[in-house]
Parts: C-alpha cells; structure tokens; sequence
C-alpha cells in the first residue's frame, strides 16, 4: 500500500471494537505518517453545520499515524466545487495489507470554505467510555484543529481547497 492509485479499503471502528462502515478509497499519496486517498461518499444524505453531504461527493481522506484526527475536505460530485472539510477525532489511523484502521471518538469539528468552524458531537463524546488519556487525546485534537481553522493553517491553510486538482 505505498504506490498512488492503489485500492485501499477503509474501515471505521467505535471505540469497542465494532465496524461502524467500510469503503473503498484509493491511495493518492503515502508518506511515513500520513496517507492521503480519495473516495465517494456512499452513504445517504446528511448535513452537519452548513456542511452538505451528498452521494458520491468526492472526498479527499487525510489519515495519521501521530495525530488523533482525520480530516476530509468535501467536494461536490456535480460541479466539483470545494464544500469544505469534515475532521473525525480518532484514534492515529493504523494501516497495512491495503487496509485503513481508525477509531472514532465521536467528537467532529467541521470547518466551512470561509473558515468558520464548529465542534460537533460533545454530548456523544462525553458519554464514551474513554479513560482519561483519551479523553485528553481527542481534545487537544479538537482544539488543534479549531485553532488552524481560526488561524487558517495546518490542513485548512489557503489553497488546501485546491487539492481536488492533484486528486484527479
């Protein structure tokens, strides 16, 4: 799983161990730490804080090894224009053997093509049963990203929005 164009299957657990869904992606680019892969959304529609979804919207899944979320920036399937960008706090992802691992933490932070930001999801997160690590983890996480978000840096900095280009 180290060459672009790749298949890879993606695999999203809660925190017991169950498979919450799977997908196939392909892989765009791999680096020690971080994999980026493209997919279609294939789930039915939805739409968290401005932020739509809608079948087979292309989204462009940024995963970690060392950090304890996973961004993906939203594009629309019809006119291909930038939606904006949906972050899972997760576990570091874990991948091997074609395959993406990441355990979701129930917390969600969306940020809108104009930066503005919202957390999601908070009274999910503090019904999990997560110890003190965790808990800690996921925050920072969330805050990390509410702050580039704010700052318009990290994955949010300008011209991220492009990379659907480089995504074919």
């Amino acid at each position: 799983m180290t060459r672009p164009g790749d298949p890879i299957t993606v695999r999203k657990f809660d925190i017991a161990g169950r498979e919450m869904w799977r997908w196939p992606a392909t892989l765009r680019q791999a680096g020690a730490d971080t994999l980026v892969v493209v997919a279609n959304f294939n789930a039915g529609e939805a739409e968290f804080f401005g932020l739509s979804f809608r079948r087979g919207d292309l989204l462009l899944e940024t995963y970690h090894r060392d950090r304890w979320y996973n961004v993906f920036a939203v594009y629309d399937a019809s006119a291909s224009g930038f939606k904006g960008w949906y972050c899972n706090i997760a576990r570091p992802a874990i991948w091997q053997d074609g395959e993406i691992q990441w355990v979701d933490l129930g917390l969600d932070v969306v940020v809108l093509p104009d930066r503005r930001a919202a957390l999601l999801d908070q009274e999910e997160f503090a019904a999990l049963d997560l110890s003190l690590e965790d808990c800690a983890a996921a925050r920072a996480a969330a805050d990390e990203l509410l702050t580039h978000a704010q700052r318009g840096t990290g994955p949010f900095a300008p011209g991220s929005e492009t990379m659907v280009d480089a995504a074919g």
